[in-house]
């Protein structure tokens, strides 16, 4: 029943049918912000921010989970879509939602460090986002036997675990109002075309393919020191379970980064020696 309703619910449905503009309404749009006289610029950022709210939202619904709520989070994306309408410059060649994401994201992130709350790496919110998706069936699993579905570690689990069971955050598939959407649907949206350099996925999928080109002990130390699908770790503690010294640990990683950098200049990463001794 509408009775029911938050007012973040009721938001939501007002903004469900904003769609993104066009490359060539968008550009037409930001140059009238800039250039046409004081009613006319007004009306044309609040017309370029409102056709992308849904868009801070699907960025918002990214650090779900992390300790601050979901309406929080819109709020912290929507003030950075409107740093990011105020900064645009059209004439750079840029899209705005690619040049937003930014904006966004720094103006999320600053409101954890302004609630000196505990963040968790980027890296583990897709972990996150599919733990959340297989719903009941998290309780029959093992942290093993969920480590091994969803490709991550058993000290990833156990910190996700954590942070579902101590926060108040709603299912993804919790309908919303009597539309038949739900906050799962603002993670996705089809018909959304920007870069793919908005999303962070892209990248480390990126990294994830190089790593898997090292040996198999250097691919672990730099994904567990970097985040990488789990949450980071200390030299130290990857030190213990290699029975190694962090000095031991930090030369592995090093020589790992090297490879991993010439990989990508386009060299062989032969160049800095085969990689470490297993036995070592």
């Amino acid at each position: 029943m509408d009775s029911e309703l938050t007012s973040f619910d009721y938001y939501l449905k007002d903004i469900q049918d904003c769609k993104p503009l066009s490359a060539e309404e968008e550009y037409e749009t930001a140059v009238l912000m800039k250039t046409g006289n004081s009613a006319i610029r007004q009306e044309m950022r609040e017309k370029l921010i409102r056709h992308n709210l849904r868009f801070a939202i699907r960025i918002a619904m990214e650090f779900k989970g992390r300790g601050l709520p979901v309406e929080d989070l819109v709020s912290e994306a929507n003030v950075g879509l409107c740093q990011a309408a105020d900064k645009y410059q059209p004439d750079r060649g840029t899209r705005f939602l690619t040049y937003a994401s930014f904006w966004i994201r720094n103006s999320i992130y600053r409101s954890f460090t302004t609630a000196f709350m505990i963040r968790i790496p980027s890296a583990v919110s897709p972990i996150l986002k599919k733990y959340l998706e297989l719903g009941p069936d998290t309780e029959k699993l093992s942290d093993g036997e969920l480590a091994v579905l969803l490709d991550s570690t058993e000290k990833t689990i156990k910190a996700v675990r954590n942070l579902v069971d101590n926060s108040n955050m709603k299912s993804l598939d919790q309908e919303i109002g009597d539309k038949g959407f739900t906050y799962g649907d603002y993670l996705k949206d089809e018909s959304v075309d920007i870069d793919e350099s908005v999303y962070e996925s892209d990248i480390r999928e990126v990294v994830r393919n190089a790593v898997d080109d090292l040996s198999p002990r250097e691919a672990d130390i730099i994904r567990r020191r970097n985040g990488l699908g789990c949450l980071e770790e200390t030299l130290g503690d990857i030190g213990e379970d290699y029975n190694r010294t962090k000095e031991r640990i930090r030369q592995i990683e090093k020589k790992a980064m090297k490879r991993l950098k010439l990989r990508f200049k386009g060299r062989d990463p032969r160049e800095c020696g085969d990689g470490e001794e297993e036995n070592v």
